[in-house]
């Protein structure tokens, strides 16, 4: 019995422990990388290739037995989330010839606030370690500069605002720079941001946008 009892137990543990772990999510943005966004748990980073560091190049991603088959693991987010109907510019067109442009924005609208709400449900538990955002404005001419510095204060000042009055904010670790320089053609973005969730959280979101897809697509279904 103690050994059955046992048997039980060590994966229910196993399964809790797991789900107390948590996980960063590492947003970087750099001039030679461009946006790049991969996961690290307990020390160890995924998703992030060695070709996504500053001065590597990039080699030529093969294409896998899976993108062979039945799409890439994107097409099957996508779709396990609702949206597969706006996954590109031809899937827009297919759905819009198919079913309307009514139906395609009320179901994608659907979609998009079932996401919403469970991102919005796990972002409450989100650590913030690092953040550092640096931007320089630039344009063709000084009236183009400054128009883009004030979109980019009139964006980034209250996004910034809102993440820090969270309270989950390591301040140590957080700097905002945002300047315009008339002399440059081409505006600069840098970013590195470090957030930090229980992996229960992004299973439990994860869950329900998926679950609550699968009980739309049922019932639509038996209406039909």
């Amino acid at each position: 019995m103690a050994w059955a009892a046992a048997a039980i137990a060590l994966p229910l543990v196993l399964i809790l422990l797991i789900l107390a772990v948590r996980v960063d999510i590492i947003i970087e943005k750099h001039k030679e990388t461009g946006i790049k966004v991969y996961l690290k748990v307990l020390g160890v980073s995924i998703g992030r290739e060695k070709e996504d560091r500053p001065g590597r190049k990039k080699k030529k991603p093969a294409v896998s037995r899976s993108e062979k088959k039945g799409g890439s693991i994107f097409n099957r987010i996508m779709k396990a989330i609702g949206l597969s109907r706006v996954e590109s510019g031809g899937a827009i067109k297919k759905s819009l010839l198919h079913d309307g442009a009514g139906e395609t924005v009320r179901e994608t609208a659907e979609s998009v606030m079932i996401i919403l709400r469970e991102v919005f449900s796990a972002v409450r538990h989100v650590r913030v370690n690092r953040l550092e955002i640096r931007s320089v404005s630039a344009g063709e001419d000084a009236g183009q500069a400054a128009l883009r510095y004030g979109i980019a204060c009139s964006v980034l000042y209250p996004l910034v605002g809102y993440v820090m009055s969270g309270g989950k904010v390591n301040r140590k670790k957080t700097a905002v720079d945002i300047s315009c320089d008339f002399e440059a053609e081409k505006p600069q973005l840098d970013l590195d941001i470090t957030l930090s969730l229980r992996v229960f959280y992004a299973v439990k979101a994860a869950a329900g946008i998926v679950l609550e897809n699968m009980k739309r697509k049922t019932e639509g279904e038996y209406a039909a």
